[in-house]
């Protein structure tokens, strides 16, 4: 009972304080110190994390990032798409007319690739906003 009181008590100062919460560090710390003195790993852009609540019990929590890449890497993500999307229609003479109609038709290749090279994200709605490609075509 008294870590969720603690708990609560922790939120309330976090709006007392959001003004720290709103500047966001060049670089994600790779672990933080909670407000027990207890070392926490900070997790990366999609990580799954066990956690102890209540009477000790283990559960686990989807951590999903919200803070947006910087300028170099959405540059890298752009370069990969365009490599992979190149490596797709090589040697294909039978193209779409219309670059969204090419870039829908090799989504599925792409984020197939993706995944084998191990990156954490697909191209969908909000990748192909934040590299500045044009929406899906309905």
């Amino acid at each position: 009972m008294g870590k969720l009181l603690r708990w609560i008590a922790g939120i309330g100062a976090a709006f007392k304080r959001s003004d720290e919460y709103f500047l966001r560090p060049t670089s994600p710390p790779s672990d933080v110190v909670d407000e027990t003195g207890t070392q926490c790993a900070v997790a990366g852009d999609n990580a799954t994390a066990t956690v102890e609540v209540g009477f000790g019990q283990a559960t686990q929590v989807e951590v999903i990032s919200t803070i947006l890449p910087d300028q170099q890497e959405i540059q890298r993500r752009r370069e990969l798409v365009r490599a992979l999307f190149n490596d797709f229609w090589n040697g294909n003479d039978d193209k779409p007319v219309t670059f969204v109609d090419r870039l829908n038709q090799a989504e599925p290749y792409l984020n197939e690739r993706l995944t084998a090279r191990g990156e954490p994200w697909q191209l969908d709605a909000s990748a192909r906003k934040m590299l500045g490609l044009p929406p899906r075509a309905n």
